[in-house]
C-alpha cells in the first residue's frame, strides 16, 4: 500500500471515541447486523477495527466520482457488501498491511484479489454500466431501461437451437447486427435531444 497509515486499537481522540461510542461497539464484540449501505465517499470506519480502517483508507484512494457511485455496507468484522456483493477481507499475510478480497458467492477460494485491485474492478464495471465512460458507444451510455428494444419473433428459430444450419445462423446474426445498429442510432438521437 502506498503512503502510510497508523492504526490505533484504542480511541486516541474524542472524535474517535465518539464515533466508536455512536456505533455502539465494545471491544471484542461482534455484530451480525449489516450496516446501512452508504457511498464509498461517505464510508466511516469503526475506529476500533484496524482492518476496517485500512478498508476505509483504500476506499479513499478511489476516484471521487467512482467513490460516490459505489455502495458499501459493513457486516461482521472482515465482511462487507460492495454494491450488493458479499465479500470477505483478510490480511494478505502475517504482519502485512494489505487486505485481500474473496467474493463469498463464488465457490473458488483461490479467487483472492488485493482489495485496491478489487475495488478498481468493481468501480470500472459500475462506471461502464452507468454509461459514464467516455470511450463507450452511445448505446452503452443510455440506461438499460431507456434503450430501444425489439419484440421477440416466436416464429424465428433460436440461436441456441442445435438444428440450425449455417444459413439460419447467418440470418440471425444479420438481424442482431441490424438491431444493434438501430439501438446505436436511437441512442445518438436521444443524446442529441438531451434526453
Amino acid at each position: 500500500m502506498s503512503g502510510s497509515l497508523k492504526v490505533s486499537l484504542a480511541p486516541s481522540s474524542p472524535l474517535q471515541y465518539d464515533l466508536h461510542r455512536a456505533a455502539g461497539a465494545q471491544i471484542g464484540s461482534v455484530s451480525s447486523v449489516r450496516s446501512v449501505a452508504t457511498s464509498a465517499a461517505n464510508y466511516e470506519p469503526n475506529p476500533m477495527d484496524p482492518m476496517d480502517a485500512v478498508f476505509a483508507w483504500e476506499l479513499r484512494n478511489l476516484d471521487a466520482e467512482v467513490s460516490s457511485l459505489l455502495l458499501i455496507a459493513r457486516g461482521v468484522p472482515g465482511q462487507y457488501y460492495v454494491d450488493g456483493r458479499s465479500i470477505s477481507v483478510c490480511w494478505s499475510g502475517p504482519g502485512s498491511d494489505e487486505l485481500i478480497v474473496r467474493e463469498n458467492d463464488i465457490g473458488d477460494a483461490s479467487a483472492e484479489t488485493p482489495l485496491l485491485a478489487y475495488l478498481a474492478q468493481v468501480a470500472n464495471v459500475k462506471v461502464y454500466l452507468n454509461g459514464r465512460s467516455n470511450d463507450l458507444p452511445a448505446v452503452a451510455r443510455v440506461p438499460q431501461e431507456r434503450r430501444l428494444t425489439f419484440p421477440e419473433d416466436s416464429s424465428r428459430p433460436k440461436t441456441k437451437d442445435a438444428s440450425l444450419d449455417s444459413h439460419d445462423r447467418c440470418e440471425l446474426m444479420r438481424l442482431a447486427c441490424d438491431q444493434a445498429d438501430l439501438r446505436e442510432l436511437g441512442a445518438l438521437a436521444l443524446a442529441r435531444s438531451g434526453g
